[in-house]
């Protein structure tokens, strides 16, 4: 079919079918879109269900397994007569084949004294020499004292410093640092269980916790 062969009406018939063809095509991709939105929503209220049942028992068996092993830990101390400061405990079955780690994660936080060891570190270097190495020395303290985002200063900055105090040799330097090690004061955030058993390698291979671990 040739087009400059067609009368105006023939023409204007074409547009109109062309139009209607457009628009059912339209509709028809407007109603494939609104399907897949509605089972893609329907699916998730039919999962929902098990990932809350799920989250329900990995929580009760965390909670269990914190329990008893934390009684274990009281015993511990008791029995050895040490209320040691540790974060983590492991304990292993008598086969020597399974261990399951218990401890608690925490972020840096320090008591109001900090600022006060500080200061007097950044007193202290400002008596150093003007020689290259003096300056890199204060580069190098000044960026360690500098804080995280949430404005708190990082323990292992600190314990960087502490290599540093040797090499500088100034007492209100390590005035300054033993008052920030002094006002370390750690908060807990999340508690955790780790959970692992030895290969056929003899190799000790974590067992998978949470739905991103499982295989």
């Amino acid at each position: 079919m040739n087009i400059k062969d067609l009368t105006k009406e023939e023409k204007a018939r074409l547009l109109e079918e062309l139009a209607a063809e457009e628009r059912r095509e339209r509709e028809e991709r407007a109603q494939r879109e609104a399907d897949y939105k509605r089972l893609s929503g329907d699916t998730v209220d039919e999962l929902w269900p098990t990932l809350k049942e799920a989250s329900l028992r990995l929580a009760e068996a965390k909670s269990h397994v914190v329990g008893e092993l934390s009684t274990l830990v009281g015993i511990k101390q008791d029995l050895y007569g040490v209320k040691d400061e540790q974060r983590s405990h492991s304990f292993t079955n008598r086969a020597g084949t399974r261990r399951i780690t218990i401890g608690v994660y925490t972020r840096d936080a320090w008591d109001e004294t900090v600022g006060s060891g500080e200061a007097k570190i950044r007193e202290a270097i400002r008596t150093l020499g003007r020689d290259d190495n003096s300056r890199a020395l204060v580069d190098a303290v000044l960026t360690l004292l500098s804080k995280d985002k949430a404005g708190n200063l990082k323990i292992k900055s600190v314990w960087q410093l502490q290599k540093l105090a040797d090499r500088i040799e100034n007492d209100d330097f390590r005035e300054g640092l033993r008052i920030i090690q002094e006002a370390y004061r750690p908060e807990p955030t999340k508690t955790y269980v780790v959970a692992e058993e030895k290969n056929d390698l003899g190799a000790w291979v974590s067992v998978p916790l949470g739905m991103t671990e499982a295989k």
